[in-house]
């Protein structure tokens, strides 16, 4: 298995989809709370179609999205620990979605997985969100 983690802050979208298609990536599992976007074919719905039309999955966990106050919080602040902290604290009820994703990435058509993220910045840092992943079957 191997997870892959992507922003598309300095993407357009031919080139996002084309990463994920070089990568063999056969579901995207979007974890942005609000699954909209400024820039054009990220939004959730338009997004899902030009996926379905190179074959990806799409699915859609708002509820594994980061709340607004956290994102403000970091945003102001530039403290990721802090947002990586409460951020798995916030998602640690959610273990109905948890176990769904470490499904989708143990059990894709594909040995591979890829989880949009709504910023860049995010990629280097979202290993730590996965390590709660990878540690979940244990819990």
């Amino acid at each position: 298995m191997i997870l892959f983690t992507i922003g598309y802050e300095k993407l357009d979208q031919k080139q996002f989809i084309a990463y994920l298609s070089n990568h063999g990536v056969d579901v995207v599992a979007d974890i942005r709370k609000l699954p909209v976007s400024r820039k054009k074919g990220f939004s959730k719905t338009a997004l899902r179609e030009t996926l379905s039309s190179k074959g990806i999955d799409y699915i859609n966990y708002r509820d594994l999205g980061a709340p607004k106050e956290l994102r403000d919080e970091l945003y102001n602040s530039g403290n990721y620990d802090r947002f990586f902290r409460k951020y798995e604290n916030n998602i640690s009820d959610k273990t109905d979605y948890l176990a769904e994703i470490l499904s989708l990435i143990n059990h894709g058509r594909n040995e591979y997985s890829g989880t949009l993220l709504s910023e860049l910045t995010y990629f280097n840092r979202f290993a730590t969100e996965f390590q709660y992943f990878a540690n979940f079957d244990q819990h």
